[in-house]
């Protein structure tokens, strides 16, 4: 099987790892087979900044800083530390204010107005599976929140001072700005904020981008709660959240290590329970993903210990394929070719398709590939912004759609 358009196969060695990039993943698995001080100290100056380089692309330096003992170390390799420990403290802060930040939202603005959300990855996820919140590097705030609470949440959080982020920004001719909240709510998976601190908050009405498996009322209505900062916040349950997270990452091929390093540490933690993780990601119609992430660690482990690749098609030796080669920071990760896509129509069309056929083959059965197919004809904000209408009438769009898509691929090929 092949997901997607990528062009990492199974069974690509991509060259091989040079040691620095094999000691940065045996660190973030966690399972080094000798000492990682002694193996940074015997490296040369260049592989150990090679070992820093790696660290910062993928967003684990201050874990294997912890990992390995600490800046305070002595040894060739102490300055290597030091240079991890500036960029752990960035991620310290970050996380940090990000953690407030969603303390403020809960305190301020969710619970007063009584609205059902869960938070899920970045800090959420640091503080429960990572024991620390600076452990885990944070990019924004992901809240998954009632569609029918979000134009008010939306309109309260605007008045706070919270603003659009640039790409979600109401542009003229855009209509009303009460009709394009509810466009926004409606028509998008998610559109982003920016609060007054400057943390970008996610909001999000739904958790996957084509397929039905994330049920947004059933997340909503059994989920737990995870005390952050002496508060309890809704989280989703470990077993629900496994599944998304295997979905999640899988979806970005497995590009960033800090996104292995939220596997292990899920499946360590005294929460999980791998039974109720595979009975959720069956229901969820993601059952062989699931099977072929909890097999991931051991997997790699193994090429860290000389297994050879394996070239057989199916889950596991893609994710596999896909971890080993972009532990290497000079393969380009996706969300890169996804950037650069934006530039060129016909790359971003294939780039959507992409990831639609990947969605459509991680499914489970042929029901679940349909409708995830049949997503392509849903109404999205382009079709708002193209033709600005009241939610009254945002059924117009179903009708419309199909016209649009076959407009734009008329474009393309003009």
């Amino acid at each position: 099987m092949t997901w997607g358009s990528a062009t990492v196969q199974p069974g690509d060695d991509a060259g091989g790892l040079r040691p620095a990039h094999r000691l940065l993943l045996a660190q973030v698995l966690d399972r080094p087979a000798e000492d990682g001080r002694h193996a940074l100290d015997a490296m040369a100056s260049g592989e150990r900044q090679a070992f820093v380089d790696a660290a910062r692309h993928h967003f684990v330096s201050a874990l294997v800083l912890d990992r390995l003992g600490g800046a305070r170390q002595p040894g060739d390799g102490g300055e290597t530390l030091r240079r991890l420990a500036l960029d752990a403290g960035k991620t310290a802060r970050r996380s940090l204010l990000i953690a407030a930040t969603l303390g403020e939202l809960h305190r301020d603005h969710l619970a007063p107005l009584a609205i059902d959300y869960v938070t899920f990855k970045g800090v959420s996820l640091a503080s429960r599976y990572y024991g620390q919140l600076a452990l885990r590097a944070c990019r924004d705030l992901d809240l998954l929140v009632d569609r029918r609470a979000i134009p008010v949440l939306t309109r309260r959080l605007l008045d706070a001072g919270f603003t659009f982020a640039e790409n979600y920004a109401p542009q003229p001719g855009s209509g009303p700005l009460g009709d394009y909240i509810d466009a926004l709510a409606y028509l998008t998976s998610e559109f982003t904020l920016v609060s007054p601190a400057g943390v970008l908050v996610e909001i999000h009405s739904r958790l996957d981008l084509t397929g039905p498996g994330f049920t947004p009322v059933r997340l909503l209505a059994h989920a737990d709660r995870c005390e952050m900062s002496g508060t309890g916040i809704p989280v989703l349950p470990t077993g629900v959240l496994f599944p998304y997270i295997c979905y999640h990452h899988s979806r970005h091929r497995w590009s960033r290590l800090h996104w292995l390093a939220d596997l292990t540490a899920m499946m360590r933690h005294p929460s999980f329970d791998a039974a109720e993780a595979r009975r959720q990601g069956r229901r969820m119609g993601l059952g062989r993903l699931v099977e072929g992430c909890m097999a991931l660690p051991d997997a790699l482990q193994a090429r860290l210990e000389g297994a050879p690749p394996d070239a057989r098609s199916g889950v596991l030796p893609q994710l596999a394929t896909f971890c080993w080669t972009y532990t290497d920071p000079a393969v380009p990760p996706p969300e890169t070719i996804r950037v650069a896509a934006e530039e060129d129509p016909r790359a971003r069309m294939r780039e959507r398709l992409s990831n639609t056929a990947w969605d459509f083959l991680a499914r489970d059965t042929l029901l679940l590939k349909v409708i995830t197919g049949l997503t392509q004809l849903r109404p999205h904000l382009p079709d708002y912004t193209a033709f600005p209408l009241p939610r009254r009438l945002h059924a117009v769009y179903w009708a419309t759609r199909p016209f649009r898509l076959l407009r734009k691929a008329a474009e393309r090929r003009a």
